[in-house]
């Protein structure tokens, strides 16, 4: 419903605000984390009854796991997580994901009562058992794609595809602009078959935000394999581990595009779904700046960048704060267990000044 760059700038006029929210959130606190940010994990149990743990979700490159069955941190790689079942939620920054889907094994389904009407969606505390949700209603993880739909299917027209010409402005692998659409799709036959692809682009070196020079096509012949564009080349390249090579910005396969950069990518790419605004691909001469540009992300129950309103925190622009909306969300293993859980906070007050990236997590076990 999300890797995102969200960068969070704590300014002096905010500092007395977090820190209140943060009192708030530790208000049940027993035995309370402590002031060492080396702490990759911290649980208690509040008066409360209810468990919390305060996550080390710093890192923007790799996901803290953590196992509600076990209330510990579970020591993995994000390799590793994605064949173990040892965890059953991550964080990285913003970002959530559950072991189950495109992230792991390990089955685990959830939902966000406020996206089924529930009237306790935001009261964590009379969820005291398991509510009724429909059987389509419980969603697993899966890939977003921030270039997606770029082609249409028509069936009634002899199974043909044609491309959208949606326009996308890029920031590339290694940070620089482009603006392009998918101009032709044609030769293609069942998946992963996509026959070749023509794009249109125009491309600025050294980061320039100027987008207005002459267009240039490529002709990409990617066939049943894998093709990686580079817009600093103009053409396919060979890539000898994607995993973690910078040179290429576009991945094409079996009819789905890939960009170097979230969850697809070590690259910094992110790209700006310009076509919601104009597909006039000569009127665009000048790369968007101030937001807007979204990664290849996981779809959780915690959200995706590109789906506003699904995430599970709001962000004040003015201020730069994040706060939580609250939310409560049912989790299903796949051994039947439930959970509730609400994230309460994303700070830690350490020698008075609050760190982001501390995922504070609430939880219980329920019964059916």
């Amino acid at each position: 419903m999300r890797k995102s760059s969200l960068m969070v700038v704590v300014s002096a006029v905010t500092v007395g605000l977090l820190m209140g929210a943060c009192s708030n959130n530790s208000s049940n606190d027993v035995s309370g984390p402590s002031n060492d940010t080396t702490d990759t994990a911290t649980v208690w149990q509040g008066n409360d009854g209810s468990w919390y743990s305060m996550i080390n979700a710093t890192s923007y490159d790799s996901y803290a796991y953590f196992s509600l069955q076990n209330r510990e941190i579970v020591a993995l790689t994000d390799e590793e997580a994605s064949a173990s079942s040892d965890w059953d939620i991550a964080f990285s920054r913003i970002n959530g994901k559950l072991n189950g889907g495109v992230s792991g094994p390990g089955g685990m389904v959830g939902v966000d009562l406020a996206d089924i009407g529930d009237p306790d969606s935001t009261d964590f505390e009379a969820v005291t058992t398991a509510p009724q949700v429909p059987s389509d209603a419980w969603e697993s993880d899966q890939e977003n794609l921030a270039v997606s739909n770029w082609y249409v299917y028509l069936p009634e027209q002899g199974h043909i595809l044609l491309p959208t010409h949606d326009l996308y402005v890029m920031v590339t692998a290694q940070g620089d602009y482009a603006k392009f659409n998918v101009d032709t799709l044609y030769g293609g036959g069942m998946p992963p078959d996509m026959g070749t692809v023509e794009i249109t682009y125009v491309f600025q070196p050294n980061g320039s935000t100027d987008l207005s020079g002459d267009p240039q096509t490529a002709v990409l012949d990617i066939g049943a394999s894998t093709g990686y564009f580079s817009f600093a080349k103009g053409g396919l390249i060979d890539v000898a581990d994607p995993s973690t090579s910078t040179a290429w910005d576009l991945e094409f396969q079996g009819y789905e595009c890939r960009i170097n950069g979230g969850n697809s990518g070590p690259g910094n790419a992110s790209v700006y779904p310009m076509y919601l605004e104009t597909n006039d691909f000569a009127s665009v001469s000048t790369a968007p700046q101030g937001g807007g540009y979204f990664p290849d992300a996981i779809q959780s129950i915690f959200g995706a960048p590109n789906i506003p309103g699904s995430e599970w925190y709001n962000y004040d622009e003015t201020v730069h704060v994040i706060e939580t909306r609250g939310h409560v969300y049912i989790l299903k293993a796949a051994d039947g267990t439930l959970w509730k859980l609400a994230i309460t906070g994303y700070y830690r007050v350490v020698d008075e000044i609050p760190i982001s990236g501390w995922i504070t997590v609430r939880f219980d076990a329920l019964t059916n």
